[in-house]
């Protein structure tokens, strides 16, 4: 299992509300400046999430000093959302909240985006040819990806009645649900933008990493996933401009594990260290039994967050060359490499396109996890993490590196030891 820091570790009895009306002591000068270290990276103006130390302590408690506009809580992660009246307040409502010993943690709502890297739409024609393969749709040939992990040939290890019993929460833009490619394969999920259960997608990232997971194959139609047959779960956290907040997200997270998801991708990200509600929703969730897949970034820089979270399957870009992304994010806790450039999936309105990313090699890993569910239902999180490292095809640097991490996902080679 991977090195990753647990030092981000992600209601009355009385609470010591006097932190309010003091002046700041040295002890509140020093949270005020901690926190201002979290405001790096873009955030809600005005939204904080909280966890108190004691589940028997309420959050809404401290508020009594504070104009709050609006809150909710996400009980099962033990966190609440706030968000202020006025903005400009929330450094010093952060510092306050985190100088209380009744807090764990106080941290600001933060923002994170798609993990694509846009390219103009292709046809099948234009992209790398490919090593014919054992389905009927028609642009299965420009899927150079499944070839390149071995995807057909573990799809013939398991039984599509299994398979079917595997589900993928794709935590994301939503999905298109009435796609040719996808409809037959959705169960229910939820929207978190919107607060409805319908879970469908305006933007179209989601709907091409569906594809790329579980699309179904052999229908002569389109394309075909890594695990074609494999249910898929909308779950709605990130907007039509591709982007959401840290609560929306963690919320969807602990929905998606609540309702029976065995693998949860997450094509998303930003540049920072790993979010205390991100490790607590990634810890719930595995505690669920439930594989957490996380796209690496498009950076060319560190793995961002919260693939860099502890207990997530980290992963890189290649592209059909098989050698690394230029955009991949690479450091020590990147697990594997996927195929990410120029991959052609499920769009909108019934259509196929060709994306690059993390994001888009991330789903293909994510598939390879159901499929090695489906061979053994009784491996844990971190026995697929394991196993999906031990099979890669080496890359790079001869053994582990930070570029390629444990290899290329050979999902023939997984499933063999999955089984």
């Amino acid at each position: 299992m991977k090195k990753k820091s647990m030092g981000m570790l992600l209601s009355g009895m009385m609470v010591w509300l006097s932190v309010f009306s003091v002046q700041a002591s040295a002890a509140d000068e020093a949270s005020r400046a901690a926190a201002k270290q979290k405001f790096t990276m873009p955030y809600e103006a005005g939204g904080i999430i909280v966890k108190m130390k004691s589940k028997s302590l309420k959050a809404e408690a401290l508020m009594s000093t504070m104009e709050v506009a609006k809150t909710e809580t996400e009980a099962q992660l033990g966190l609440t959302y706030m968000k202020l009246k006025n903005a400009a307040q929330m450094e010093k409502a952060l510092a306050r909240l985190n100088a209380n010993p009744n807090v764990e943690y106080a941290e600001p709502n933060y923002i994170y985006t798609l993990e694509e890297t846009e390219m103009e739409a292709a046809e099948p024609a234009d992209l790398p040819a490919q090593i014919a393969v054992s389905y009927n749709d028609p642009y299965v040939s420009s899927q150079w990806g499944l070839s390149a992990i071995k995807a057909p040939l573990a799809m013939d290890l398991v039984s599509p009645s299994a398979l079917s019993g595997v589900t993928i929460a794709v935590v994301d833009t939503g999905v298109a649900r009435t796609h040719s490619d996808l409809a037959g394969s959705i169960v229910a999920g939820y929207d978190f933008v919107n607060r409805d259960s319908d879970a469908n997608d305006d933007q179209g990232h989601g709907t091409h990493v569906a594809g790329i997971a579980a699309g179904i194959g052999n229908n002569r139609i389109g394309i075909a996933g890594v695990a074609s047959g494999a249910k898929i779960m909308p779950i709605k956290v990130l907007n039509a401009s591709g982007s959401g907040t840290s609560m929306n997200i963690v919320s969807g997270m602990r929905y998606a594990a609540d309702r029976g998801a065995d693998v949860l991708n997450l094509s998303l990200g930003s540049a920072s260290s790993c979010s205390s509600a991100y490790q607590d929703a990634i810890n719930y969730v595995r505690g669920k039994g439930a594989v957490v897949v996380v796209a690496s970034g498009n950076s060319n820089t560190a793995v961002g967050s919260p693939a860099n979270c502890a207990g997530t399957i980290s992963v890189g870009s290649i592209d059909s060359s098989l050698t690394r992304s230029s955009f991949s994010n690479y450091g020590s806790t990147l697990d594997v490499t996927a195929p990410g450039g120029a991959i052609y999936s499920t769009y909108l309105s019934n259509s196929y396109r060709s994306l690059s990313g993390t994001s888009m090699a991330a789903p293909h890993v994510a598939g390879v996890a159901a499929l090695m569910l489906a061979a053994n239902s009784s491996l844990t999180p971190d026995r697929v993490e394991a196993l999906l490292r031990q099979s890669a095809t080496d890359a790079g640097a001869s053994g582990y590196d930070s570029y390629y991490g444990a290899g290329i996902v050979n999902a023939q080679r997984a499933v063999q030891l999955a089984g």
